[in-house]
């Protein structure tokens, strides 16, 4: 049985490798990164009165996720933009995905509506 030492070693080593170790899980990692990257919460605005700062969130706020089940929608349809199109061009595709980013955005965003 390994010491704590030698657990805690290998776990670290598993970390500086880029996570879990599993290739298909460091890939969904990265493609989720670069879509969160890509597709940011809108910029919230901030009222300071007296001494109480507080985050004012516009009529059109939108987070990430509203953009992705934006985007999702629009690949089911197929009336993917221009812009979209760039967007799914410019994501990280790992053959250990075995998805393509459209796939992995509409099966992501799928799962999150059965979870909730």
């Amino acid at each position: 049985m390994a010491t704590l030492e030698q657990r805690l070693a290998k776990l670290e080593a598993a970390k500086a490798r880029g996570g879990s170790g599993d290739p298909q899980q460091v890939a969904m990692g990265r493609l989720a990164d670069a879509l969160f990257e890509a597709l940011p919460d809108d910029e919230l605005e901030f009222v300071t009165t007296g001494f109480v700062r507080r985050a004012v969130y516009p009529p059109a706020y939108r987070t990430a996720m509203d953009k992705l089940r934006d985007l999702a929608g629009r690949i089911e349809a197929g009336d993917l933009s221009d812009e979209d199109s760039m967007l799914l061009e410019g994501l990280p595709q790992d053959p250990a995905l075995d998805m393509t980013p459209a796939e992995f955005i509409t099966t992501m965003i799928s799962g999150l509506d059965k979870l909730y």
